[in-house]
């Protein structure tokens, strides 16, 4: 006897997108069977290391780093706020890099700003995605190696504060852009 599971047919006309979107199905159905779930702070940490790979590439003496201006506080932010933000910066990220012919990843904004069941592990999935999407590009652009700002890092993180942090990843994405 032996086990296996039969090749899935192709199904043509499928984009980067539509993969994409099934993966984060299946990731939401396994947040539900973790033990630990995700948290604001995990995706502040993500968005943090973000904001330094960006200012590296808006660096052009790494003894003086250039970082984005961080935005007053607003309480009362909720995940689904943090997630249109991140949304925000990935589009950027994508513009960059069409300026600058590097391939990035396309999602269906307007079908994502749309959405109402924003969990925290999908604004942690995409902090993620866009992370590993700033990665390649700075890696690409020969961002420089700079320190992450010393900026306090609040004793409880709360979706308010991953709100301010996008926005300052945000404002640098924006700076570089306005670059190129």
């Amino acid at each position: 006897m032996s086990y296996g599971a039969e090749q899935a047919a192709l199904e043509p006309g499928r984009e980067p997108r539509d993969v994409y979107r099934e993966i984060i199905q299946a990731s939401r159905q396994l947040n539900f069977l973790l033990d630990r779930q995700f948290k604001p702070e995990d995706v502040y940490a993500r968005l943090e290391l973000a904001t330094t790979y960006v200012a590296g590439a808006l660096t052009e003496d790494e003894s003086d780093p250039v970082y984005g201006v961080l935005p007053p506080f607003e309480a009362g932010k909720v995940p689904a706020d943090v997630y249109r933000r991140v949304l925000e910066c990935l589009e950027l990220a994508t513009v960059i890099g069409e300026k600058r012919d590097i391939q990035m990843l396309r999602l269906n904004l307007r079908r994502e700003l749309r959405r109402r069941d924003i969990a925290p592990a999908d604004v942690y999935d995409l902090a993620t995605t866009l992370l590993s999407e700033l990665a390649y590009l700075t890696l690409v652009l020969e961002a420089k190696d700079v320190p992450a700002q010393e900026i306090p890092r609040p004793k409880h993180i709360f979706p308010s504060h991953v709100f301010r942090m996008a926005g300052m990843l945000q404002d640098e994405l924006a700076r570089l852009e306005a670059s190129m």
